[in-house]
């Protein structure tokens, strides 16, 4: 079985192109997820408001204001 140059090196160039779209795929992710994370969680604090709940120490005995 004969394998010639040219072959060769159209699949290491094949591969390495490959590997060159995988980083700049991994790149654009990581920018974009940083990106997009931040304005995710604006949004959703500003639309989605969480309220606060006093918890007292002690579980359901207390008067609920944190004090024994």
């Amino acid at each position: 079985m004969y394998i010639s140059n040219a072959r060769i090196a159209a699949s290491v160039s094949q591969i390495k192109q490959a590997s060159r779209m995988d980083f700049l795929k991994a790149v654009l992710l990581a920018v974009l997820i940083h990106i997009v994370a931040p304005l995710v969680v604006r949004y959703v604090d500003s639309n989605f408001p969480t309220h606060c709940v006093n918890q007292t120490h002690g579980g359901a005995e207390g008067t609920g204001d944190g004090h024994r």
